[in-house]
This record gives structure tokens, C-alpha cells and sequence, in this order.
């Protein structure tokens, strides 16, 4: 891995919400604070905060597609699947190369039967994602699962 990369990386682990909130106070219109905060308090599991943190980054610039991709998770853990699927769908309009945002889409498809449309999103999150993205051997056996059974509907 590049060290600077690595390094940046480390960087954006270790930001805590005030650190971000000085970034607001500098420069308030800056949306990825705000989806950056909310990052930060979904990844420590504090989802009630990271949704109004994703909203305002969204009000703030309305073609933020990573912010579209949080708030579609956000609403799949309430529940929420159609909100979440337009958002996810959202998410791919405005950045197409998004492979989270096709596999999480897919998985929506999938749970409501809708087969040949999950494995043509899977396919495509595989197609786009690097082969160190975590979630690609979960993505490969559900498709691999699908092709088996013929592209039929879950039972």
C-alpha cells in the first residue's frame, strides 16, 4: 500500500466529530465534513447522529453520491427498504463506479425475488470492486448461489 495512502487513511480512522465540527465552523457549506461526521458516528454505531449529518450533507450538495449510498444504509437498517433502494439507485446515477451502492441495490432486489436484476447488480459490483473489497466473497457466494439455482426465485 501506498504510504500515503496508508497514512491517510490512518487519519480519517482517528477523526472524531469535533474535528470535523472545526472544519464546519470554517467553512459551513462544506458537505463532506458533514458526511465525514456522519462516517464517523456510524462507524461507532451512533446512527440516530449520523443521520442528520448525512442530511445536511446532502442539503448541502445534492449530487453527493456517497451521501445518498450512507443514508440508503441507514434506512436498510431501520427497515426503510424502499428508501433505501432509491437511494442506492440514486447513489449509482450520480457515480455509476459506486460498488457498494450496486451490491447493496442488489441485495434489495434479491430479498424482494427479483433475481436476474440482484446477479446483474452483483455482477456489476464485482465487475468494479478491487479484489481486496471485504465484502466480495459475500457477494460472490450469493451470486454463485443464484447461478445455481438457475436464476430462480428464492423460495
Amino acid at each position: 500500500m501506498d504510504k500515503r495512502l496508508g497514512q491517510s487513511l490512518i487519519a480519517k480512522a482517528l477523526l472524531q466529530p469535533s474535528d470535523l465540527d472545526k472544519a464546519l465552523e470554517l467553512q459551513p457549506g462544506y458537505a463532506l465534513a458533514n458526511l465525514g461526521r456522519a462516517r464517523v458516528f456510524g462507524s461507532r454505531g451512533e446512527f440516530d447522529k449520523a443521520r442528520p449529518a448525512v442530511e445536511a450533507a446532502i442539503q448541502k450538495d445534492p449530487r453527493l453520491a456517497e451521501a445518498y449510498w450512507l443514508r440508503g444504509f441507514l434506512f436498510q437498517r431501520e427497515g426503510n427498504l424502499e428508501k433505501a433502494e432509491e437511494d442506492y439507485e440514486t447513489t449509482i446515477r450520480f457515480d455509476p463506479r459506486h460498488f457498494t451502492a450496486w451490491a447493496c441495490r442488489g441485495t434489495m432486489r434479491d430479498m424482494r425475488g427479483e433475481v436476474g436484476p440482484a446477479m446483474t447488480d452483483f455482477k456489476e459490483a464485482l465487475r468494479l470492486a478491487p479484489p481486496s473489497w471485504p465484502d466480495r466473497p459475500r457477494v460472490e457466494a450469493r451470486l454463485a448461489t443464484l447461478r445455481a439455482r438457475g436464476g430462480s426465485r428464492r423460495p
